[in-house]
C-alpha cells in the first residue's frame, strides 16, 4: 500500500478500469505497481470468498467462525467501497 501512495501509482491508471496505459500489464513503474495492487486485492478476495463459503457450509458446527468470516467480508466490502472513491 505504501508503495503506492509514495510513486502516485494510484492515479497512474486514471479512469481506465480493467485496463491501464491502453494494457493488462503496463511497463512503466507506476501503472504496473498499481495493476500489481488490483491483482494482489483478487487473489485476497478470491481466498476470503472461499474463507466465507466454507465457514458457511460449518455455521452450526462453528458459528464464531462464521461471524468472523463475515465480519472479515463486511470490512473487505467496506475497503473495497473506500477504495473506489
Amino acid at each position: 500500500m505504501r508503495a503506492r501512495c509514495v510513486t502516485g501509482a494510484g492515479a497512474a491508471c486514471g479512469t481506465a478500469w480493467p485496463l491501464c496505459a491502453g494494457g493488462a500489464l503496463p511497463l512503466a513503474s507506476a501503472p504496473l505497481i498499481h495493476m500489481l495492487h488490483r491483482a494482489a486485492t483478487l487473489v485476497a478476495g478470491s481466498v476470503l470468498l472461499a474463507a466465507l463459503a466454507a465457514a458457511w457450509r460449518r455455521r452450526h458446527a462453528r458459528p464464531a467462525a462464521a461471524q468472523a468470516a463475515a465480519a472479515a467480508g463486511a470490512l473487505f466490502l467496506a475497503q473495497v467501497l473506500v477504495g473506489a472513491l
